[in-house]
């Protein structure tokens, strides 16, 4: 789909049985060594790309930064708020102690996408 120099941006069926996801999975990071494979569930925004590739050594605020390019508009009192079962990791951790820290059983680190009005 699109690729920059440290994230690549993946498309699949997030409706896949778990095995399938699992091979999936398995089969991104034989190709992409250096990367995991991460599933955004937005909250309460529309996003038009929700399976991510990230580098492993990227920090949450760099996959956040690209993750913004995907959203609905936003207005500069709106700030993204990312959670990893249910706790909000520092922006200096990288994707890949996120990973294996939190990835289920399905290969995948799920995260959630959340937005908040910061100024009222």
């Amino acid at each position: 789909m699109i690729q920059s120099s440290k994230n690549t941006f993946i498309k699949v069926n997030i409706m896949d049985s778990e095995k399938q996801r699992l091979r999936k999975a398995k089969r991104l990071m034989e190709r992409h060594p250096d990367h995991y494979p991460i599933v955004v569930t937005p909250d309460n925004l529309k996003m038009t790309t929700v399976k991510f590739l990230p580098h492993k050594e990227s920090s949450v605020g760099e996959f956040m930064r690209c993750i913004r390019g995907y959203t609905q508009k936003l207005k500069e009192t709106d700030a993204l708020l990312l959670f990893v079962e249910g706790i909000m990791p520092p922006m200096t951790c990288t994707i890949g102690e996120l990973y294996t820290s939190y990835a289920s059983p399905d290969g995948y680190l799920h995260v959630k996408l959340s937005r908040e009005s910061t100024f009222g």
